[in-house]
């Protein structure tokens, strides 16, 4: 190799150093290596203690076990695990922005001192692992600082709403829990008695052992919905104030008893109201009183009646050959019938029949929510607001009365020659009580 050829090679070498070197190296104002942060990473698992005050309010949580979280401050009780396991979390998962600034004087400004700020103490094995003050969200992050230390920091997510909770949601709001498919047997237990039902296993059909009355057509589906309602039910709020005595438990307006596979029973005693919307209840064995809306108590205090079918009318859509729609309350009425292939109405002919063929398919399968708590006077059935008349192909009839006074959102119901009185909900029936003066 002469020498000109060896001075081009060192050249190109160096010029190829050259240009890695500059494509290699940061750009100006990018961090290199590990970005800082104000505190070291956390371990969840080595954390056992989490002392939070908010709002001047602290609550503390304590390892129980190697999965579970129990409340020491300001009650005992077993802790809402989804919570506890997300504080820990967090805390594992801090990763930090940037230095927002290192001036004592603006903590106020970012919610980072007083009752405004968060308090969080983190503890394992008797050691304060993180202790720290968590302030203002702002555009994804949240202010934090370190206790003892002036400097904000931007703490990546925003992470107040983990933290700040009223006492009751750091508390397991568990009243029964089961598996649904392990029950077997369910039991009712009401001022109207007594209903039983059972099956042989998840896959079984529910039937009825006992019942005070007979229950012709049994509504499967009343056992389900009461089960899926029963297997993880869960407080709305906790009476700590209440005793058996007092919350009426200890003489219960109704009790729902499931047992399990293997034997084992759970009990749920219902006693008096909690103001309008909640009614207070107590598992059998423990001392706890809680508040279940009204809306989860309604589907599981069930009556014997609430196991019959609830179907109110039933015949083919297209055997119907008139409809009489009268409303009662505001002195409408109207006969519609067919005639041929075409509908009249008062003896006019309805150009579009599409509702009136709605009305009649809605009719011809009508069920009902429910059977009524409320007798018809008080449903309003005995002056009905609407008055609703079917006829068939083969001359047979069916009469519905529709109530003028509402009861919990539902309307009375009751068909001409029978006694139950049925209850649904207003828009439910709207597809059959159109207003007569459409078709005139």
């Amino acid at each position: 190799m002469n020498k000109k050829t060896l001075i081009a090679l060192v050249i190109f070498a160096a010029l190829l150093g050259i240009v890695f070197f500059l494509q290699s190296r940061p750009e100006e104002g990018v961090r290199v290596g590990e970005r800082p942060r104000p505190m070291a990473k956390l371990d969840a698992k080595k954390i056992d203690t989490v002392a939070i005050t908010a709002k001047g309010k602290t609550v503390e949580l304590k390892r129980d076990g190697a999965d579970k979280w129990k409340l020491v401050k300001p009650v005992a009780y077993a802790a809402d695990k989804y919570s506890a396991d997300t504080v820990v979390e967090k805390l594992e998962g801090l990763e930090f922005g940037d230095l927002v600034t290192e001036q004592k004087a603006r903590h106020a400004e970012y919610d980072l001192s007083g009752d405004a700020a968060i308090h969080v103490v983190a503890s394992g094995g008797g050691k304060v692992l993180a202790d720290l003050h968590l302030g203002k969200v702002l555009e994804d992050f949240t202010m934090l600082r370190v206790v003892g230390k002036d400097d904000v920091w931007q703490a990546v997510g925003a992470l107040r709403h983990a933290f700040d909770k009223e006492v009751t949601n750091w508390r397991d709001r568990t009243i029964i829990s089961f598996k649904q498919e392990d029950a077997r047997k369910i039991a009712v237990t009401t001022a109207a008695g007594t209903i039983k039902l059972s099956r042989k296993d998840d896959k079984a059909d529910w039937k009825v052992d006992e019942s005070p009355m007979k229950i012709e057509r049994f509504d499967g589906a009343t056992a389900t919905n009461l089960l899926s309602n029963l297997y993880s039910l869960s407080a709305h709020e906790f009476a700590d104030d209440m005793t058996a005595q007092k919350a009426g438990t200890d003489r219960p307006s109704a009790n729902i008893t499931v047992e399990l596979s293997d034997g084992k029973k759970h009990t749920l005693l219902v006693g008096g109201k909690k103001g309008e919307d909640g009614y207070l209840v107590q598992p059998q064995g423990k001392e706890q009183i809680f508040v279940l809306q009204k809306f989860n108590a309604d589907n599981l205090i069930r009556r014997p009646i609430d196991f019959r079918d609830k179907t109110v009318l039933s015949f083919k859509a297209d055997d119907v050959v008139a409809i009489e729609l009268d409303n009662q309350k505001e002195n409408k009425s109207v006969r519609l019938a067919l005639k041929g292939s075409d509908w009249f109405g008062d003896g006019k002919k309805v150009e579009d029949s599409t509702k009136i063929k709605e009305a009649a398919s809605a009719l011809a399968s009508l069920n009902a929510e429910g059977f009524a708590w409320h007798t018809a006077e008080e449903l309003g059935l005995d002056k009905p607001e609407w008055v609703v008349k079917v006829e068939l192909k083969d001359k047979t009839s069916h009469t519905l009365s529709v109530g003028s006074v509402e009861k919990d959102s539902m309307v009375g119901l009751q068909r001409k020659g029978t006694a139950d009185i049925y209850t649904a909900r207003k828009y439910a029936l709207e597809r059959f009580l159109l207003d007569p003066a459409n078709f005139k």
